[in-house]
């Protein structure tokens, strides 16, 4: 399957070696053959396509996978008790 992409990374063109800027058009070629199919695509530049890029070409559309907590956490010197480090030790015989 071959396919125009925009380029998420910067990428090296597998034929050529030009360096492709992020968001610049990319082409890949996906190789399925029988029953294996490999996952990572052969990317050319526009230049090693051969083919112009269409015209409908979607722009790059940036997606945040920032991790944000989903309950609040408490941050600060207020966490944790004054005495802390005393509360780590116990006396032998001790219970919880």
């Amino acid at each position: 399957m071959r396919t125009w992409a925009r380029a998420r990374r910067a990428r090296l063109c597998g034929r050529c070696g030009e360096r492709i800027a992020k968001g610049a058009p990319i082409f890949e070629i996906y190789i399925e053959a029988g029953i294996f199919s490999v996952k990572v695509p052969k990317v050319r530049c526009q230049t090693c396509a051969g083919i112009p890029v269409p015209a409908d070409l979607a722009p790059l559309v940036e997606v945040s996978s920032a991790i944000t907590p989903t309950v609040p956490i408490p941050t600060g010197p207020h966490v944790l008790p004054l005495d802390f480090k005393s509360q780590q030790f116990r006396e032998p015989g001790e219970e919880g």
